[in-house]
């Protein structure tokens, strides 16, 4: 009897040691500073913002440059009319319509390779799906800007006796 009772104290031993080597790293993780986490929480938290804001431009990029295209090659089949331009300006309505959608394929491929690059990075591809999931700002047309038309400054264009007029029938009042 007493053969067997060494081998399992033998055996106790040895899985008390393998024990303790498989549980030293797990005990060993809370004693990591929290600074050190933090540092890299806030490197973590700027590398997914970094990311997120180059995706979110390429993609509202890519949808104003098709939502162009369209347009464009919208009015190229409304040019088919006769009241709209012939000959040579045609023709280049005709090559503005074909390289805005060229362009618009070039951002699409752009789209694709920045999907390869995060995924050779190894960003989460949940930090470019929080952006997919936003809308996309389509932008300001290009001839509305900010500035107020009734501002002082924006007089251009308009006759110069009503403004006087309009001037003193505030002061009037």
């Amino acid at each position: 009897m007493t053969d067997r009772r060494r081998p399992s104290r033998w055996i106790q031993k040895t899985a008390s040691a393998l024990l303790a080597l498989a549980l030293a790293p797990a005990l060993a993780i809370p004693f990591v500073s929290d600074r050190a986490s933090a540092e890299t929480e806030e490197e973590a938290l700027a590398k997914k913002a970094d990311w997120q804001e180059r995706y979110r431009v390429l993609r509202n990029n890519a949808y104003r440059m098709r939502e162009n295209a369209k347009k464009l090659r919208r009015a190229y089949g409304l040019s088919q009319h006769a009241n709209y331009p012939r000959g040579g300006a045609r023709e280049e309505f005709k090559l503005q319509v074909e390289k805005a959608e060229r362009d618009a394929d070039d951002f699409t491929t752009k789209i694709e390779a920045f999907h390869d690059e995060a995924r050779r990075n190894e960003i989460p591809p949940g930090w470019l799906a929080e952006v997919e999931d936003e809308p996309v700002d389509p932008g300001l047309p290009a001839d509305q800007d900010d500035a107020d038309p009734e501002s002082d400054e924006d007089r251009e264009g308009r006759n110069p006796i009503y403004l006087d007029d309009e001037e003193s029938d505030d002061d009037d009042a």
